[in-house]
């Protein structure tokens, strides 16, 4: 598994992710760089690895459509939405 964190930049008509901050396969690692990287702006998480097979835990929309973290204040407040969709919810206040 690899999984990528990547900068999001607000062009002021909608927040993209413009380029890759940091990779690991460790995920320990990844949330202990993902809370010094949401100190210097928005970030988000991306898994980038094979698709599971079935039988796995994530089978079905996580698969076809998997969820998005957002924190757009640094990580106070966590939103996820899934991949492609507008409408997200608070998870986190």
């Amino acid at each position: 598994m690899k999984y990528e964190i990547w900068t999001l930049v607000n062009d002021g008509a909608e927040v993209t992710p413009m380029f890759k901050a940091f990779e690991t396969q460790d995920s320990k690692a990844l949330y202990t760089e993902y809370a010094k990287l949401s100190e210097t702006g928005p970030h988000i998480i991306v898994y980038n690895g094979p698709k599971p097979i079935d039988g796995a835990i994530h089978v079905g929309a996580d698969v076809e459509k998997p969820w998005i973290y957002e924190s757009p204040d640094g990580g106070k407040t966590l939103y996820r939405r899934r991949f492609g969709m507008d409408e997200r919810e608070r998870i986190r206040k």
